[in-house]
Formats: C-alpha cells, structure tokens, sequence
C-alpha cells in the first residue's frame, strides 16, 4: 500500500460531501443534546476544510500482496471513490467553465451584499464607556481590541471583524443591565473561537459550490449549531446552574431577531426553539461522547480516496484491454491500426451539438475526465451510422489506466479499461446523441490524443 496526496476536482468533493451532510444531520440533535460543547461544530468544520482544499490523501491498495485486513478496512472507501467519480461523468453541464463562471456571479453578488451591510454599519457610534465590557473580558483570554457600537438601525446584537472585532448593540440593550452582560458574554465568547472565521469559510463555500443545493440549504444547520455551541460555553462561564440557564433563556427571548440581509455577514444572538430545548436539556454523556468518535471514523472513508492497483496491469503498456464491462450487442469492436487506416472516415456538419469530427491532444488531472457530445444528424448530406474513436500518444507516470464509457441517448452501451491506446469502431444510430466519456483512473495526470470521427458502414 502506497499513500500519496492527489488533486481533486471540486464537482468530486461536491458529491462526496453529501455522505458527511446526512451522517450530521442525522446526529447533530442527539449531539447538541448528549456531546461535548463543540460536537457539532468539529464535524462541520472538518467538512468545510475538506471542501477548501484542493488536495485528497490517495490510498492505493495492491490487488495482490495486500492483507485481507487492510483491504477491507479500505473497501468503503475504495467503493464509494468508485460510485462518485462514476457519478461525476453524468453531469456534463456542470463543466468546469460552468462552475467557474457561476462562482464569480456568486461572489459578485456577496460583495455587493457585503457592500450594503458596510453603508448600514457606517453609521454606528463607538461607546466610549467600557465598564461592562471590561467586566465581561474578565472572563476571557482575548488580546485583540475590541469596541462597542451602538446603531438602532440594526435589530438584534451583532459581532464582525476577526483582528479588530466590533460588538454591535442597540440602546435599548443598555438598560437592561443583565440582558447586557448576557450579550457581550455571546459575543465575546463568538471573538475568543473566531466563529466569524468560520462565517466567513461558510459564505466561500457557498461561492465555490453553488451548484450543490443540498449543500447550501445544509449550511444554515452550521449557523444554528454555531450558536448553539455559543450558548453553552456561556452558561460554562457564568455557572452552569438551572438558575443561570433559565435566566439566559429569558435575555434570549428579549433578543428578538428579525431576518436581514446582512445575517450572512455577522453572528447574533437569536432565540430559536432549538436553542432554548437545548439550553433547558443539554447534558454530557458517555453515549454522546462515543456517538462523536463513530462519526468522526465514518469520515475516514468519505474524506480519504482509495483505489485498489493491480500493478501487473496498470504499469504494463502492451496488454490492450484491460476488461469490458458492457458491450451492448457487440456494437462496439477494438480494431488494428492497418484497419483504422482503411476507414473512409467523415465529418458532420455540427447540429445543435458538437459533430463527431474531434481532434485533440490534451491532459487530465488524477481522477479526473473528460466527456465529448455530438450526434449523428447532419442537417447537410447524408446522415451516418458509425463513428470512430481514437485514443493514442498516452503517457502517464506509473502507467497508463484509463476508462472508456460510450453512451447513447443517455444509455451506456460500452464500458471498458485499457491501459494503453486503442482504435475503437462504433454501430451507431442515425438521429442519436453520443457521449463519450474518458476517465483518468489514475492518480497522476493522463496525457493523450483522441480522435473521433463519422463514417458510413
């Protein structure tokens, strides 16, 4: 077994982040209820640093010299690498132009909404008296400056700022003097665990996987358990009695939130039912501790790629087919050179998609690929009811091993592995739309030439 670092495509990690999605929406009650404090907050943070990093530890696991043991330790993972990268070829649309072009829509319209927060804050006045801030602080390890503002125009307590952070209040916070010292006690303890960093690495998800819309819906369980995580380390900090968790509810209900735009951008004290059941029945327990542990050892397999390597035939470059898994009715045929050659191959003109006339050398990242659409109308000339494909000059260091998928009309009719070139010769159907997909099943780059052309049988 060998462990390298790969790259890794974000539609990949989009899809594998799923599986960690539902495994914390399954369990985050019960953790918020039974866990440690940060429970929840250890689970989504993982998550979202997975999602940031462009990178994935590679496990490769040898067919042959490998103990049954670690091979079946590595099996999720093995398999569930297998379904999301097979999973990934079925979104053509989402191509990476598409996604990158999205993102910057996306990112434009968060600075814009960025831009708006920053004129309504302009406004706030600083508070020169910091006798129950300096109060508060007492509590707390924080060395950065910190300031008070006042600003009427915002509904509800607010912090934002990561080097110089800013507390936001409301004069009418003022002379509650225990509503006070409750929200600057949220606050600061928001300052001291930099949970506006995380606010901030949500909103970049957001910009980087738009797409994925049970991602984003999903996000909005982060800022509750954020919240929720808040609130019990200031009952820690003030005592944890029933008399204290009591009080702290009551200052949560005098808080009454009111959904603005600029929420994205900050962190506030908002009285939801969720946090008040929690306030009221939060205890640490073994069984919540332990349920912590299984899902951080559910992670391993989503967060860690495996692929089981058999050396004898990815290194090798002259065995040819590796294994076909599909041929439908034997329309596909692997052909020589010599009879490549003799084919009097076409071109189609290109109607509506890509016509079967392509030509190109290019190279695919680890795991990655590449999907190529045309059909076989032609709006000029006679329609054909073949085409070619082509697949040559392939390098790959540590050798070539590589997947061809061919699909009609969304249908897979052929699937098989090769690790090396290969001349391909197609039946197809007049009137029907091709994909062919090329998978890189290796970990590092694929570099080859593919040629796919029409001809009349």
């Amino acid at each position: 077994m060998t462990i390298s670092i790969a790259s890794s495509e974000f539609l990949y990690k989009s899809l594998k982040s799923i599986l960690i999605i539902i495994l914390i929406l399954l369990f985050r009650k019960r953790l918020n209820l039974k866990s440690i404090k940060g429970a929840n907050i250890i689970l989504w943070t993982l998550l979202l640093i997975y999602l940031i990093f462009p990178k994935d530890i590679l496990f490769s696991v040898k067919t042959y010299g490998t103990s049954k043991f670690l091979k079946t330790i590595f099996l999720p993972s093995i398999f569930i690498n297998q379904v999301v990268i097979n999973m990934t070829y079925k979104f053509p649309s989402l191509s990476r132009l598409n996604r990158v072009v999205g993102s910057s829509l996306v990112i434009i319209y968060t600075l814009y909404q960025f831009i708006k927060f920053k004129k309504v804050i302009s406004n706030s006045i600083e508070l020169k008296d910091r006798t129950h801030l300096n109060k508060s602080l007492k509590k707390f390890n924080i060395k950065r400056e910190i300031k008070i503002y006042i600003n009427d125009e915002i509904d509800t307590p607010i912090t934002y700022g990561i080097v110089k952070p800013k507390i936001i209040l409301q004069k009418s916070i003022l002379k509650d003097w225990d509503l006070l010292e409750h929200v600057l006690t949220h606050e600061l303890v928001h300052i001291e665990r930099y949970h506006i960093l995380l606010s901030h690495l949500k909103n970049l998800i957001i910009c980087l996987y738009w797409y994925n819309p049970f991602l984003i819906i999903s996000l909005k369980y982060f800022e509750e358990d954020i919240e929720i995580n808040c609130d019990k380390i200031v009952i820690e900090k003030r005592g944890d009695t029933l008399e204290n968790r009591k009080n702290y509810c009551q200052s949560m209900l005098k808080s009454v939130e009111r959904q603005r735009e600029n929420d994205k951008f900050v962190l506030n004290l908002s009285p939801t039912k969720e946090r008040m059941l929690n306030m009221k029945n939060w205890k640490k327990t073994m069984s919540g501790t332990f349920t912590l542990i299984f899902l951080l050892f559910l992670y391993i397999p989503v967060f860690t790629n495996a692929i089981e390597v058999d050396e004898n035939q990815v290194i090798s470059d002259t065995e040819g087919i590796k294994e076909v898994y599909v041929n439908v009715d034997n329309r596909v045929e692997e052909i020589r050179d010599e009879e490549y050659k003799k084919l009097d191959l076409y071109e189609i003109p290109t109607n509506g998609l890509r016509s079967a006339n392509i030509d190109e050398k290019r190279t695919l990242e680890g795991l990655d690929h590449e999907t190529y659409t045309f059909n076989m109308s032609s709006l000029f000339g006679k329609n054909h009811n073949g085409f070619t494909i082509r697949t040559s000059e392939m390098y790959c260091r540590g050798g070539v091993d590589y997947t061809v998928i061919i699909q009609e009309n969304g249908n897979i009719i052929y699937e098989s592995r090769y690790n090396q070139g290969v001349n391909l010769k197609i039946k197809a159907n007049s009137g029907s739309s091709y994909k062919v997909i090329i998978i890189n099943q290796s970990v590092n780059p694929l570099t080859y030439k593919i040629n796919i052309s029409s001809y009349v049988r």
